[in-house]
């Protein structure tokens, strides 16, 4: 067979199969600049694959990212080739094309065992979970708490919390006054607690990388004293102007002076003339004295001003300080860290040592490293990894570095992603090179162009008069975007949303212009899924809910939505309110007027009731814990749930018994505990609505977006700057306008410009990765039309509705429609769903299967063996039409309590050798009963119900040793076993066999062998059943036994085989819990054993 082509991205690829034996050396070190859809994830794994072909063992490469759902990915994409490859033979030449080398069917086989066969050593992970190891390795260098381990987010928001009210207790009013008058500019009349929490949760993480002498960067100025202030006021107020105008304003501005009130000055009238340096006013020259007694007001209104920004920067540092210290204390006693606190552990430690110590405590060297989505990494993120990086660079040392990501899709920088890491890499590290990908592998012709077109011009878009450096610097790293889809058939259009009435906002009026949008393609192409990327996540419950109820349109939210969207989530978190705040009148109504009215009666009497409900109900939460006392509850709603409800209420049921470990005594928390979490939906949805941000990664085949019509001039709390991406911030200020911001030296004001740069990107980035979401349409809605601004919205209209050519021949006017612009087949719909039956022809043909995209893992064969070694899994198959929905059933105790005391039973069970000795001590029974988190008096009744079990004669009988001595031996196995002289217990003994349709697992719940002298002579399998039986129930039993038949056969084999045993040496026995019967089942046949 002859060599396959040359990979154009690798010069491995044109060797001989003679010379393929040898070692592959290690490809280069490489810097990829993906952009959207152009295969980043597929070159990942393919370096990824290059690398095993190399010889490199698959435990030595680590390949990170920052979602555990993208490491997932790469992995299946790994696992996926390697697999196609090995089995077909097109795919085999596609990859030895791709990795660059001569590649057969067997040696992708061997790479695939290779993989498989270290799959629990795989480093295939996200940053996190990586730095999460290295600490764990190094907890006492690190000085982290003993024990620690990853806090959830609700018991970190819980913290701060803490932390912030300590900070409250422990400081004077006074001080705490002063303090926030500082950082407010003397606004205290804003909540202090919401002032300090959003301080905490904007600049906290800033705070811990950087230096007190950051927050001091701007040195302070001298102003006039007292007397001299006092001279220069009377020579101010005794000013006068011959033209009317000058003196109407300098009246106006006296006020100002007097007050102090020097920004008020410097922002209007002849103050804001003469700090520009202008000495006219309405054209009217201003007298050369009141120029000289001005510029002296605004030199010493440009001191006080510059004074006060230091002291709002100290003041915020000195917050963040005092917040710190408690929060910390807090997580030293809890041990409850967050990831960033691994993070910055690290880089505070200065992490250097991937050698010989961390590798053996790593369990592996790494040598070969991946990262992906490197643009949003972080600065202490990247001191972390910059060792490794380094150390993976030496040349002729085997080892490789591979990066990819896109600067034009940094969208965290909020969060403290610094894409200038990326974009200036090449230049920081040596023996690396770097590549770009330009090419879509994913959109239609008609959304690339759309594409070119929006950001192919960026710096002549009106839009972005004020922000020519952010529309210059973006533009260095755009290149024109091609795509290999030259046939699909694609539509874009902008569309004018409707005018707001007078009495709804116009926010609202856009969104039911998306709804609309969204609709118009649903039902043109119902089996496209369709992606709503709006911008502020409160307008994502808003669109859901109108779909479904304007147009029936089911939607899901990506990354989950809160339980207490639905109704039925709402009444119970009502009722948890109740149970905090009787005085409550919304929740006491919302419940008199519910399906639980009939067990909160009498709310709408009084106060009186009200606490006594309010009582009754944390005693129910004391007693019976969270999970069962909602799970009473949503029996109580169930008649009144959709489908829908009924899932988010089972859901609430698995979130409240996952909290009890953690519970106070306030329900309240609990209720913010849910109101925080975010629960993904089971039921899938065609049409998916999320915030941009979460669309990071995905694509749809129409996307639907809603521009912002908000200014891109953005105010944050402070601005940074460091020299370089590599250093730690060096600089850091508060907020000031742009009249303060004249006032200061020039290297504050370039942090304020290169923070406003960065900002305008960022938001740029955004967009970009909002438009190359779609395959093949991309509706746009913006606002209707106003004054133009600075905002995304306009920015669209100038490069769509002007076609590129800017404001002047703008449609300003859209159609009767609403349509500024459109691109491509509007009848787009007819191409696609002609792909999607080609798609669907192709699936049964065998040539279409080896070609296609998912691999799916074959799953063993499941006998009934398996299906009931664990009584909680049941034997129906809970996706048969037969199953129908019972609302009632999800929550009753049948149900979920049943299983849930299966289980309990059966872990109990395991802990009884022969009763004759002794029975499981309480403490005992109370570990064992840990994880199934069973409130104090819920638990003792379990304890009890279980002694009583213990007490009955049949089943006393089946767990004595004594059973299998003596006389006893004479009633099994056909009488072949009469003497004995020892036996062995096995509980939760685990087995697998090969049976005709595969491998089959299981676990005896308890098998005794009787021996004669060394000799096992016969078997006895127990296995015991919880089902719920009436006493004396004949046909129940028989039903009982049935069901269990072919497990049991199965038990039988399985047992024969284990101790070398006939058949007829071997006893089955169901021992049926809850009626105390032992049925003998040996003759339901313990099948061939041969």
């Amino acid at each position: 067979m002859s060599p396959p082509p040359q990979s154009a991205t690798d010069r491995g690829a044109g060797r001989t199969n003679a010379a393929a034996a040898a070692p592959l050396a290690p490809p280069a070190n490489t810097i990829v600049q993906a952009s959207a859809g152009s295969g980043k994830t597929y070159q990942l794994s393919v370096r990824y694959i290059r690398l095993l072909a190399s010889g490199a063992r698959p435990d030595a490469i680590l390949a990170t990212t920052f979602t555990r759902k993208a490491a997932g990915e790469i992995l299946r994409r790994v696992l996926g080739r390697l697999a196609r490859a090995s089995a077909v033979s097109a795919e085999c030449e596609r990859l030895a094309t791709d990795v660059g080398t001569p590649l057969s069917r067997a040696d992708v086989s061997r790479l695939l065992r290779e993989v498989v066969a270290h799959l629990h050593r795989l480093r295939v992970s996200t940053l996190d979970s990586f730095f999460g190891q290295v600490a764990g390795c190094h907890g006492l260098e690190l000085a982290l708490p003993p024990r620690w381990g990853i806090a959830p987010e609700t018991v970190d928001v819980r913290q701060r919390d803490d932390a912030i009210q300590y900070v409250f207790r422990e400081e004077s009013q006074q001080d705490l006054l002063t303090l926030l008058a500082l950082l407010e500019q003397g606004d205290t009349t804003r909540r202090i607690a919401q002032q300090t929490r959003g301080i905490v949760d904007d600049l906290y993480q800033l705070y811990r990388t950087t230096s007190a002498d950051a927050w001091k960067a701007l040195h302070r100025r001298k102003p006039l004293n007292d007397d001299a202030l006092s001279v220069l006021i009377e020579r101010f107020l005794g000013l006068k102007f011959e033209d009317s105008r000058s003196q109407t304003a300098h009246v106006k501005a006296c006020p100002y002076v007097v007050n102090g009130d020097w920004r008020s000055l410097l922002d209007s009238g002849l103050g804001k003339k003469i700090a520009a340096g202008e000495l006219t006013y309405f054209n009217a020259p201003i007298e050369p004295e009141a120029v000289e007694v001005y510029r002296s007001v605004i030199d010493h209104a440009s001191s006080e001003l510059t004074n006060q920004l230091i002291d709002r920067t100290w003041a915020t540092r000195d917050l963040l300080e005092r917040f710190d210290e408690r929060y910390w204390r807090l997580k030293e006693r809890s041990g409850q860290l967050t990831f960033d606190d691994v993070t910055f552990a690290l880089a505070r430690a200065a992490w250097t040592d991937f050698g010989d110590v961390a590798s053996f405590r790593l369990d592996g060297r790494i040598q070969h490293l991946l990262l992906d989505e490197f643009q949003d990494t972080s600065w202490p993120q990247w001191r972390v990894l910059e060792p490794l990086v380094r150390e993976c660079l030496v040349p002729d040392a085997g080892k490789s570095f591979f990066c990819v990501g896109d600067v034009k899709q940094a969208i965290y920088g909020w969060r403290g992603g610094h894409a200038g890491i990326l974009q200036r890499l090449h230049q920081h590290l040596e023996n690396v090179h770097e590549e770009s990908l330009t090419r879509s592998y994913r959109s239609a012709p008609a959304v690339i162009d759309l594409v070119n077109l929006v950001f192919g011009n960026l710096t002549q878009n009106p839009a972005l008069a004020r922000w020519r450096r952010a529309a210059q610097d973006w533009t260095e790293g755009f290149r024109p975007h091609e795509t290999v889809k030259h046939d699909a058939a694609g539509y874009c259009r902008l569309r004018e949303a409707e005018r707001a009435d007078d009495d709804e906002k116009q926010r609202h009026a856009t969104l039911r212009t998306v709804v609309d949008e969204v609709t118009a393609i649903h039902e043109a192409a119902p089996t496209a899924e369709i992606g709503v990327l709006l911008r502020a996540n409160d307008d994502v419950s808003r669109v859901i809910l109108d779909l479904r109820l304007r147009y029936g349109i089911e939607a899901s939210e990506e990354a989950g939505a809160t339980l207490t969207n639905s109704p039925a989530v709402a009444l119970v978190m009502s009722a948890l309110r109740l149970a905090d705040h009787p005085g409550d009148t919304v929740v006491r109504t919302h419940l008199a007027h519910s399906p639980l009215a009939q067990l909160f009666g009498g709310l709408e009497t009084g106060d009186e009731e009200a606490g006594r409900q309010s009582r009754r109900i944390r005693h129910a939460l004391l007693q019976n814990g969270y999970g069962e006392t909602i799970r009473r509850w949503a029996a109580q709603l169930a008649p009144a749930c959709d489908a829908r409800d009924a899932r988010r209420l089972d859901q609430l049921i698995d979130v409240a018994l996952a909290y009890e470990p953690i519970a106070t005594l306030r329900p309240s928390d609990f209720v913010r505990h849910v109101e925080l979490q975010r629960v993904v939906d089971p039921v899938a949805a065609r049409v998916r609505v999320m915030n941009i941000h979460q669309s990071k990664g995905l694509e749809f085949d129409a996307v639907v977006m809603a521009a912002s019509g908000e200014s891109m001039n953005r105010a944050p709390r402070v601005v940074a700057s460091a020299p370089n991406p590599f250093a730690p911030v060096n600089r850091v200020l508060r907020y000031a306008n742009e009249t303060v911001q004249a006032l200061l030296p020039d290297d504050a004001r370039e942090t304020f410009a290169a923070h406003k740069n960065n900002d305008v990107r960022e938001q740029l980035n955004v967009l970009y990765v909002a438009v190359t979401r779609a395959v093949r349409a991309l509706h746009i809605v913006v606002p209707p039309s106003a004054r133009p601004n600075d905002s995304c919205a306009w920015l669209l209209r100038h490069a769509l509705a002007s076609g590129g050519n800017g404001a002047e021949s703008m449609k300003t006017t859209p159609e009767d429609n609403g349509f500024l612009r459109e691109m491509g087949d509007a009848a787009w719909c007819r191409d696609f769903a002609a792909d999607v039956a080609g798609a669907s022809r192709a699936r049964g043909s065998g040539a279409a299967a080896e070609l296609a995209d998912e691999i799916v893992f074959a799953r063993s064969p499941r006998q009934e063996i398996r299906r009931h070694a664990t009584p909680s899994g049941g034997a129906a198959d809970e996706s048969s039409d037969s199953a129908a929905l019972d609302l009632t059933g999800r929550f009753n105790a049948v149900g979920r309590v049943a299983r849930k005391r299966g289980s309990l039973y059966h872990r109990w069970m395991e802990l009884v050798e022969w009763l004759d000795d002794a029975e499981p001590t309480d403490e005992a029974l109370c570990i064992s009963a840990a994880e199934f988190r069973l409130s104090r008096p819920e638990l003792q009744r379990h304890i009890d119900a279980f002694r009583s079990l213990l007490e009955q004669p049949n089943i006393r009988q089946a767990l004595c040793r004594s059973a299998y001595q003596g006389d006893a031996l004479a009633g099994g196995w056909n009488g072949e076993v009469r003497t004995a002289n020892g036996c062995s217990l096995w509980r939760e003994l685990p087995f697998a066999q090969v049976a005709a349709t595969g491998w089959t697992t299981g676990r005896f719940d308890r098998l005794v062998a009787v021996r004669q002298g060394d000799r096992t002579v016969a078997a006895d399998v127990i296995d015991f059943k919880t089902d719920a039986i009436a006493p004396h129930d004949a046909d129940a039993v028989a039903a009982a036994v049935e069901s269990h038949r072919a497990q049991m056969t199965s038990y039988g084999r399985a047992a024969c085989r284990l101790l070398d045993l006939p058949p007829s040496r071997v006893r089955l026995r169901l021992l049926l819990l809850s009626v105390d019967v032992a049925v003998d089942v040996t003759h339901v046949a313990t099948g061939d054993n041969s």
